[in-house]
């Protein structure tokens, strides 16, 4: 976390079948590389940057969540904003962003 905002992000080794479970346990949609597509989970990649993804190697596959949807929810009841997932599946490494 960063200062009082709920902004993380870590660098992990995830193998492919933990990164499986955790796109499919979140329902992570994949991100395509395409620069024209156009969402809101690929305006938060353009607008958050590399962030920790920017150690991995290319080509990475990207994932996410966006919307406080319920699978974010906190115990109090709020919601984180959204989730990013940076996969570099040659390295079994992982980048997660998450405010």
């Amino acid at each position: 976390m960063l200062g009082d905002t709920r902004y993380g992000e870590c660098s992990l080794s995830l193998t492919p079948s933990d990164a499986g479970a955790l796109i499919g346990g979140l329902k992570l949609e994949a991100i395509p590389a395409d620069p024209t597509w156009a969402s809101s989970l690929s305006q938060l990649v353009r607008f958050k940057g590399p962030g920790c993804a920017a150690a991995l190697s290319s080509p990475i596959e990207r994932h996410g969540i966006a919307g406080r949807p319920a699978a974010l929810r906190l115990a109090g009841g709020s919601a984180f904003e959204y989730l990013l997932l940076s996969l570099d599946p040659r390295r079994q490494r992982a980048c997660l962003q998450v405010s």
